[in-house]
Order: structure tokens, then sequence, then C-alpha cells
């Protein structure tokens, strides 16, 4: 089941037609907002992002807070960044202290943080 969910959500966050609303009723009709899977989750925030649900915002903050892995961290910093800027710019200045030093090197670059 987590395969087909990690499937599910990477072809819905591809999606360029679906809406804050779906990523809404696909997040209650499964209780995401639950879920620990860390593969599973990145790939529902990554979507909510995509959609720029308020939801997915704060989930992809708590994501890149307590995720150090590279993997995760990178795409998210990202997808928040393109959103809004000033708001994942912060939270990097504040976690990058406590990230490991290629990860922050990284995401600097990315995020366009000196």
């Amino acid at each position: 089941m987590p395969k087909q969910k990690i499937e599910v959500f990477a072809i819905l966050g591809k999606d360029d037609s679906l809406t804050e609303k779906t990523f809404q009723q696909i997040t209650s009709t499964y209780n995401m907002t639950e879920v620990k899977n860390s593969e599973i989750r990145f790939k529902w925030i990554m979507f909510g992002l995509k959609t720029k649900d308020d939801s997915a915002f704060a989930s992809g903050q708590d994501m890149a807070t307590a995720q150090g892995r590279m993997k995760f961290t990178r795409p998210l910093y990202k997808s928040m960044n393109a959103w809004r800027s000033e708001e994942t710019k912060a939270l990097f200045i504040k976690n990058r202290p406590f990230m490991h030093p290629t990860t922050a090197a990284m995401v600097a670059k990315d995020i366009g943080v000196n």
C-alpha cells in the first residue's frame, strides 16, 4: 500500500489541472495529516504545494525542519520558495545551523540565500 500511495501522489503532483480543493478532499478522505511515512508524506506535500494549499505549506515547513535528508529537503525548499519566498528563506535561516553543511549549502544556492 505505501508504494501505491507514493506513486499516486507522484502522479497527482504532476497534474497541473488539480486544484487546492482536490488536495483538501484527498487529504481529508485519506487522513493524510496523520501519515508518518516520509516518502508518502513528501509526495503528498509536494502535491499540495503545487496546488498552493496553505496546510501543505505548513506541512512542508514542518518536514523541512524535522527531516534532514537532502532527497526531501532540497525539493521542499525549492517548491516552497517558488510560492512563498520570504517565509521560506526565513525558515531556512532559522534551520541552517542545524543542517548538514552540504545540504545547507545546496539549499542556500537553490533559494538564493548567501
